[in-house]
């Protein structure tokens, strides 16, 4: 029976750790890969601390210039505001609020018709497919009295 992976490799070890000049080679081999392993892993720590900076200082800025922007806009809403009385509106709604209710509303009733005329549809279709299965039947009922009249007819004879 052959070797599975595992035993395999428990055997390359045993002769491995057997030869004491392989043995030592394969311990200063591992330390250079642990060594260069232990730099990479330090240098690229270094790196995430610094994109971890660099992104929270953008963020600072980003919530900085939010906070500007902010402040411009109110102020601009201050400056631009209207200081004359305000005459009383017939209705709380502006013209263009309205118009776009009425066409939100249209969209709404014409979606309902067309989900409407969907559902006709399929049931057509449904009352189409059982009068066919049912012209089927009857036409089938038909042809078998006509065959039992003919019979009773001839035995009558």
């Amino acid at each position: 029976m052959p070797l599975s992976a595992a035993e395999k490799q428990r055997h390359y070890r045993q002769k491995r750790d057997n030869n004491a000049q392989r043995r030592a080679e394969y311990l200063q081999k591992e330390k250079k890969i642990f060594r260069r392993f232990s730099k990479w892993k330090k240098e690229t720590c270094r790196a995430n601390d610094r994109q971890r900076e660099t992104s929270s200082t953008k963020n600072m800025g980003k919530k900085r210039k939010q906070t500007q922007r902010q402040r411009k806009r109110i102020e601009q809403k201050v400056m631009s505001a209207n200081t004359s009385p305000q005459s009383p509106a017939g209705s709380p709604h502006s013209d263009s609020q309205r118009e776009e209710h009425n066409a939100r509303k249209r969209r709404r009733e014409i979606a309902a018709c067309y989900r409407g005329n969907a559902r006709l549809l399929s049931e057509l279709e449904t009352q189409k497919r059982l009068n066919a299965s049912l012209r089927k039947k009857a036409w089938t009922r038909k042809k078998e009295n006509q065959k039992w009249q003919t019979r009773d007819i001839k035995n009558k004879n």
